[in-house]
């Protein structure tokens, strides 16, 4: 498996574990709130003396409620889910799971909340 899809598969089964909805192609019949993937970014590291990736993993939190709250409660539950050094991900080793910003804003057209939270994630392959 390869490290983004072994990431993604990490991410979303730790924050289904927190209790939230999370999708990569949302379904049209699912109802606020809800995380999705964003973009995801691949490129080569090394570190240690072995060769990784180094990942950049945005994840989009959606929300209709009347203020930021909902938002910024899936946020936190992110963050616990994702920086308790549970983490893992099948046949690599992580060595730096990280949030590089986050942010809330709320669509002009909607008014639906919009919060964005991007990850870095240093890894190896662990049979390295």
């Amino acid at each position: 498996m390869s490290a983004a899809r072994a990431v993604m598969a990490a991410v979303h089964g730790a924050l289904q574990a927190a209790g939230l909805l999370i999708y990569d192609h949302v379904p049209e019949a699912a109802g606020l709130p809800y995380v999705t993937f964003g973009p995801l970014m691949e490129r080569p590291w090394e570190g240690q003396g072995l060769a990784g990736c180094d990942l950049r993993l945005t994840l989009d939190f959606w929300s209709d409620a009347t203020g930021r709250h909902d938002v910024l409660g899936a946020m936190e539950l992110a963050r616990g889910a994702l920086f308790s050094g549970a983490l893992t991900a099948a046949g690599y080793r992580l060595v730096l799971v990280a949030e590089e910003l986050s942010q809330v804003l709320r669509e002009t057209e909607t008014r639906i909340f919009h919060g964005v939270m991007r990850l870095r994630l240093l890894m190896h392959d662990s049979s390295i």
